[in-house]
């Protein structure tokens, strides 16, 4: 997850529009699946770091997984927590 997060941004920085459809393409399924896990909140982080807030590719998947499982990731995370925390554009 964190992998493909990073080469998104990279894909961005560097005006790859095929390389980015791949890393969303390839990230969304393993979010999905690792929600839960320190990655996820790393992913986030990783993601409204490298990307203007006009990209919404990755930033709107996680921003869905995250309300959708906001309950678990509220109460058994506190990596997730601190990022919502940290992060404002995200907290909003």
């Amino acid at each position: 997850m964190i992998l493909h997060a990073r080469i998104y941004g990279l894909a961005d920085k560097y005006e790859v529009p095929d390389l980015k459809g791949l890393a969303i393409t390839k990230f969304e399924p393993v979010a999905r699946a690792r929600e839960n896990t320190i990655e996820f909140p790393l992913s986030i982080k990783i993601i409204y770091e490298s990307t203007p807030s006009s990209d919404r590719g990755l930033r709107d998947i996680v921003t869905k997984l995250a309300v959708e499982h906001s309950t678990t990731l509220f109460e058994n995370n506190d990596a997730f927590h601190n990022t919502a925390g940290e992060g404002a554009e995200f907290g909003r």
